[in-house]
């Protein structure tokens, strides 16, 4: 008994010693918390508004062409396998991940952990020759399509357009567009994010899927394309650059968490077939 009292007298004394420890820690944390706010809103703030500037720049511009059909030619192929992925989530890989993490936990890592892991990784590929980079952005697009595919599994949202052709229209379009603008942002701008728009519409009448959510999505689809395009005005300037492989994984991955998003919010766990069959 008296060895069970003194157990029980050190476990106390050991808790009470943690709770201090956690008070002062506690404390410290409280005091230094509006530093840390305030240092991160300073880092944050000059950021944020270099990029407002940027998407809302309309001066005259002379486009470095190679460098952009880089970034949005690429684009094509990560956002192409990225969306093959996503069937591999969905049908086979979908089963495996339900026993590591729940649906919200996969979300979180293909929207933001997968995207920033891809991020910093290009960041750190100061020696890695071109193709190496470009093949490492590829497989974290596989992978992040894989997680999101889990994501939306069981899920249904018809008529959508695809998510291709934005990035590969634009790639094929920008030198022709660019001559054509001579210079003149905004013609640029249509006649490449415009001509996207244009073939996603017209694909969406011949195939009989226009629709409130089709031309959402790819109104989503252009204006991260045109944010994309702005980035690659300003900074890109025809030398080889790892801004180029940056602006591919951003495009990339932002047009998987739109797609995803637009799933989690306008699809259903019944398809079109399914709910004909009732009507």
């Amino acid at each position: 008994m008296q060895s069970v009292l003194e157990a029980v007298e050190q476990y106390r004394h050991d808790l009470e010693k943690a709770a201090q420890v956690l008070r002062h820690r506690g404390k410290a944390l409280a005091e230094d918390a509006p530093k840390m706010i305030e240092d991160t809103k300073s880092r944050i703030e000059p950021k944020t508004q270099e990029l407002v500037n940027t998407v809302q720049d309309t001066s005259n511009v002379s486009p470095a062409e190679k460098p952009i059909v880089n970034v949005f030619g690429w684009s094509t192929v990560l956002v192409f396998f990225a969306n093959l992925s996503m069937l591999l989530g969905i049908y086979f890989v979908g089963p495996v991940l339900s026993l590591v993490f729940g649906k919200f936990g996969a979300f979180l890592m293909g929207a933001i952990w997968i995207p920033l892991g891809a991020h910093f990784d290009i960041k750190s590929q100061t020696t890695a020759s071109d193709r190496i980079i470009r093949m490492r952005v590829l497989s974290g697009a596989l992978l992040q399509g894989m997680v999101m595919g889990y994501v939306i599994d069981r899920l249904y949202l018809s008529y959508i357009p695809y998510a291709v052709i934005t990035p590969a229209v634009i790639a094929i379009t920008f030198a022709q567009a660019a001559k054509f603008a001579d210079g003149d942002r905004k013609k640029l701008l249509g006649g490449t994010i415009g001509t996207a728009i244009t073939v996603n519409f017209i694909w969406g009448m011949i195939s009989g899927s226009l629709s409130f959510v089709y031309l959402l999505l790819m109104l989503t689809y252009a204006g991260i394309a045109a944010v994309i395009m702005q980035l690659c005005l300003n900074k890109l300037k025809g030398t080889e650059d790892e801004r180029e492989h940056l602006y591919q994984n951003a495009l990339s991955c932002s047009f998987v968490i739109a797609k995803v998003m637009f799933f989690l919010m306008f699809g259903s766990y019944h398809s079109d077939v399914e709910a004909q069959k009732h009507d």
